[in-house]
């Protein structure tokens, strides 16, 4: 019975939540990719992509907000205009596995570790090749999350407890999943100036 909108965030992440958790594409702004910048001309143009929805989502209209994407190269950096909050590891929440997460917070405090093991494989760094491969290296983490739901929860609690007692939500999640499924995306312009030797 839990609503699910199934469609581009930009159509419902500012309809009135409290709290936005943004998983902006990563591919094009993750270190891990930056050799393939030189050598694939057209990934410019899809890291600018990526870097304009990162930062879509992390400006999503919600009090609490928390994006989250990988270690990202200096160009991404520089794009989406903010540094990480913190980075967090599997193994700092239940999975012996390596996989640095960026968060970028705003007014949520920062994850602290809820359940450190041992062990540091490179899990998702060695899956084979296969149709289904950037999917499964992009999933977040089982820890991680619950981390995010347990620890989070009781700020945004505290929030609603402190609301004026006349303030109610504009719609419920299954109104504002039903608008956002029906209501045509508005189109909009963002511009980047990017700082280029002493002029801009």
């Amino acid at each position: 019975d839990i609503p699910h909108y199934q469609g581009d965030a930009a159509a419902i992440q500012d309809m009135g939540w409290d709290l936005v958790i943004g998983h902006p594409p990563c591919t094009y702004l993750s270190l891990a990719g930056i050799s393939w910048l030189y050598k694939e001309p057209d990934r410019w143009e899809k890291l600018l992509d990526n870097a304009s929805v990162f930062r879509r989502m992390y400006a999503a209209n919600a009090p609490f907000v928390a994006t989250e994407n990988s270690k990202m190269h200096r160009f991404g950096t520089r794009l989406v205009g903010v540094k990480a909050s913190q980075f967090v590891q599997p193994w700092q929440h239940g999975t012996g596995h390596t996989k640095p997460t960026a968060l970028f917070l705003r007014n949520l405090p920062h994850l602290r570790p809820t359940c450190v093991v041992p062990g540091r494989a490179h899990a998702l760094a060695r899956l084979p090749p296969s149709d289904d491969r950037a999917q499964q290296r992009s999933r977040t983490y089982i820890g991680i999350a619950a981390a995010m739901a347990t620890q989070w929860m009781p700020v945004l609690i505290e929030y609603c407890r402190n609301l004026p007692s006349c303030r109610s939500p504009d719609a419920t999640a299954a109104d504002m999943v039903k608008t956002a499924s029906t209501v045509p995306l508005e189109t909009y312009a963002q511009v980047a100036f990017v700082k280029r030797g002493h002029g801009l």
